[in-house]
């Protein structure tokens, strides 16, 4: 599943892009998170039908809450993060960050999007952005209770607007955390990503949220250990991407040798990456009636190509 061969596009699956036009006199713009559901993947979108909304309006930030009483979502605008330089940035986002999880136990939350404006922009001692947001996210969950309990998947890309947004999905669920064995658990990382760690899994089976148990993965790239592979190759970076979502994969189901995403998050730093991307992911990891979205947006590191977030139903008897 990881060779680029040239099977044909699955033919029921489905596409949705924030790209547009990719040709070299109309590139695709690069994505802006809006602050709503809009910003989340078509299976998360699906859950939050016709909630209805709490606002709350901080100094710094807004936060608002949906829920239908089986599914909450709560979402967190840091207002002209963008601006903000290293240290003010990581306190307004720990600040935000903290709202975000308040009065939720760890346990219920089964994902979490960071949406961060310049998340490659280096500050005066050289840190940049995400290592700023991950001190900030460390921070605030060092104060949550329930510290035992793993941390909920994420995925953090950039964006090109102007605020820090933050989504989370929490529920009455288990949480059933999966680890690469690829990859160093991002709790673990050295001080070479930063002086605090990013903080969230891999991926997790969650049930509760549909009638059958659902694997989520975190936001995926070219990553073994904790180093970045295959630096200005974007065909062995997606080979690697697609190993450790496949190490994922097959963690989670027996009997089935060639596994498949029934939903896919692809984000694209390069415009001109997305059409042999496209051809790529839909034929080595999309099924029949997998959906596929895309976008143009930065990542968390800069060397860094291509990032894959996804999800699987396990039926049950297959894991």
């Amino acid at each position: 599943m990881s060779s680029s061969n040239s099977m044909q596009t699955p033919t029921h699956a489905t596409m949705k892009d924030d790209t547009t036009n990719t040709c070299a006199d109309h590139p695709a713009p690069a994505w802006h998170a809006a602050g709503t559901p809009d910003d989340l993947p078509g299976w998360a979108r699906e859950l939050l039908d016709d909630q209805p909304a709490k606002a709350f309006r901080k100094e710094h930030h807004d936060l608002t809450e949906w829920s239908d009483g089986h599914v909450t979502h709560r979402r967190v605008v840091l207002h002209d993060a963008r601006s903000m330089e290293g240290g003010e940035f990581t306190k307004r986002a720990r600040d935000a960050y903290a709202d975000l999880l308040d009065g939720i136990p760890k346990r219920d939350i089964f994902r979490i999007w960071n949406f961060i404006p310049g998340i490659n922009a280096r500050d005066e001692s050289d840190q940049d952005r995400y290592m700023s947001f991950n001190a900030a996210r460390f921070q605030a969950f060092e104060g949550q209770p329930d510290d035992e309990h793993p941390y909920p998947p994420a995925s953090g890309v950039g964006h090109e607007g102007r605020d820090l947004v933050l989504h989370l999905l929490r529920g009455n669920v288990v949480v059933e955390a999966v680890d690469n064995p690829r990859q160093i658990l991002p709790e673990r990382y050295s001080e070479t990503w930063g002086k605090l760690p990013p903080v969230f899994i891999r991926s997790a089976l969650v049930s509760g949220v549909l009638e059958d148990r659902m694997l989520i993965i975190s936001g995926t790239a070219s990553v073994r250990g904790e180093e970045t592979m295959h630096v200005d190759d974007l065909d062995a970076q997606l080979d690697e991407t697609i190993r450790n979502i496949e190490e994922l994969l097959r963690a989670t189901t027996e009997g089935d040798d060639d596994p498949k995403l029934d939903s896919m998050l692809i984000y694209v730093p390069k415009a001109e990456h997305l059409d042999h991307l496209r051809k790529r992911i839909m034929n080595e990891l999309a099924g029949p009636s997998t959906t596929a979205e895309f976008r143009v947006a930065q990542l968390c590191r800069d060397k860094l190509l291509v990032e894959i977030e996804g999800t699987m139903v396990v039926k049950a008897g297959t894991s």
